[in-house]
């Protein structure tokens, strides 16, 4: 780095910290203000990606300020983001809820098309590149192995990615496009949800697992074909849960669970009927039949799956899962019941 080059860098810009072992990025700040930006050391290819990067106006994608270089060493400054990476709060011991998760993916999803429609594929969507800011929001970080769609290459020259989230084509199959990306978006989704890759396990929502799983084919072509249509595909899943016996679309679960809801609802319509005509007990009556006929089942069937958003419990493996919801619905059922007798002993006595 030359003289005058090394004397800009100083007189433009205070280090703060480093941002990565190796030194390669800095916290820095711009002197004169109390702007605090990031000073990433690139290599020429990169910086190439970061010049088209720089007309992406999207606010999930870091904003990139401007590249600076000597001809022999290249930065590139850009903002500075108040927050943490997917990584480091899984690390920390965040469990993401199912909410929370496709509220993040559908943010990524919109940067990502900004980014597609800038003719860029970032190639390495993971937990480390994508940072929760305080605010709430989800950006994308690091171009360092991204590249510029060339539709007259035929496979990936350089074999980079992370492991498990990479699409398979990254690793010299074939040429990397948009639907690397949806790879590794659809694999992320998963890990959000169970904190495992997709080949180890999938989500227990049937709906979300069928997201992952279409994103996750190995041959692309079978993959979505856009970030907005993978966005659209999560966003069709009804924002109330299925009841449970038609979650899976099963026929014989459909069958089941049909006879059971139409026995459940004559039971309740035979308890508000005796409240109205003749104990006039309406409160304790028809509450009875709710929580004994409407609530306990919908716990017994894991209704929108609320073992797995609660935290203690979502640990546990599946057998005990479904104890604690058995227990559970003992208990409600029998608090039901003895609703109904207690409120008739009154009334008769």
């Amino acid at each position: 780095m030359s003289d005058a080059f090394d004397a800009y860098l100083k007189s433009t810009y205070e280090d703060l910290f480093p941002l990565d072992p190796a030194g390669k990025a800095w916290a820095i700040r711009r002197k004169g203000t109390n702007e605090i930006l990031v000073r990433k050391e690139a290599d020429e290819k990169t910086c190439e990606v970061v010049k088209q990067a720089m007309a992406v106006q999207n606010i999930h994608i870091v904003n990139i300020k401007h590249i600076i270089d000597d001809g022999e060493r290249h930065f590139i400054v850009e903002e500075y983001i108040q927050g943490a990476t997917l990584q480091e709060l899984h690390d920390n011991g965040k469990q993401f809820r199912e909410d929370e998760a496709v509220n993040f993916e559908l943010q990524l999803l919109d940067g990502l098309s900004a980014l597609h429609r800038a003719g860029i594929v970032h190639r390495d969507i993971s937990p480390k590149n994508v940072i929760l800011t305080n605010d709430g929001i989800i950006k994308v970080i690091d171009f360092g192995i991204s590249h510029l769609l060339d539709p007259e290459r035929r496979e990936d020259t350089q074999l980079l990615g992370t492991v498990g989230l990479a699409a398979p084509e990254q690793f010299g199959f074939q040429r990397s496009t948009e639907r690397a990306d949806i790879y590794s978006v659809g694999a992320m989704l998963n890990w959000m949800l169970t904190g495992a890759l997709p080949n180890e396990y999938i989500p227990v929502n049937p709906q979300l697992a069928k997201v992952v799983w279409k994103a996750t084919q190995m041959d692309p072509r079978n993959r979505y074909a856009s970030a907005e249509e993978m966005a659209r595909a999560i966003q069709g899943i009804p924002k109330i849960p299925p009841l449970p016996g038609f979650r899976t679309g099963k026929l014989w679960k459909k069958i089941i669970a049909g006879i059971i809801y139409v026995f459940c609802g004559l039971f309740i319509m035979v308890y508000t009927l005796d409240a109205l005509l003749v104990t006039h007990d309406y409160f304790m009556e028809i509450t009875s039949a709710v929580i004994t006929f409407g609530i306990s089942p919908l716990i017994l069937g894991n209704y929108g799956y609320f073992d797995r958003r609660i935290p203690v419990i979502r640990l546990l493996p599946a057998w005990a899962r479904f104890l604690i919801r058995l227990a559970l619905f003992c208990i409600v059922f029998c608090i039901g019941a003895e609703m109904y007798v207690g409120g008739n002993t009154v009334t008769t006595s």
